[in-house]
């Protein structure tokens, strides 16, 4: 059995507004300030994530957001809630992930996603 598919969806999430998925999901657009969106599965955002992201509803844990640029308002994974710190602002917004980690939010760099998700093929170059 292999992992879980993504769905992907593409558009923009404006303030007040929220997309809801069942699963994981691959979002190409931005998610703006005001804006939420929430998943059962995994969050992976192609474009800024400025609002909120809560992976893992229904308590999946094992959940992550990822962005490609990644400086959301508020970060939930399962019932865990992050907000983000003060030097977020500023500090240099790239592609990051969010996950737990003994009941902790964690953000990492991308090319570390595949400690995680060890089902992801790895590309090693020649």
């Amino acid at each position: 059995k292999g992992p879980p598919p993504i769905v992907t969806m593409c558009g923009m999430v404006r303030s007040g507004q929220v997309l809801h998925h069942e699963g994981n999901l691959l979002f190409l657009g931005d998610i703006n300030p005001g804006g939420t969106v929430t998943c059962t599965g995994d969050i992976y955002v192609l474009g800024s994530l400025r609002g909120m992201a809560h992976a893992g509803i229904g308590g999946d844990e094992d959940s992550i957001i990822a962005a490609s640029v990644f400086a959301p308002t508020q970060l939930r994974i399962a019932d865990i809630i992050s907000r983000p710190p003060d030097e977020w602002e500023s500090r240099e917004t790239g592609m990051e992930f969010a996950y737990l980690q003994d009941n902790q939010m964690q953000i990492d760099k991308m090319s570390n996603i595949v400690r995680l998700r060890r089902d992801f093929n790895v590309f090693k170059g020649v």
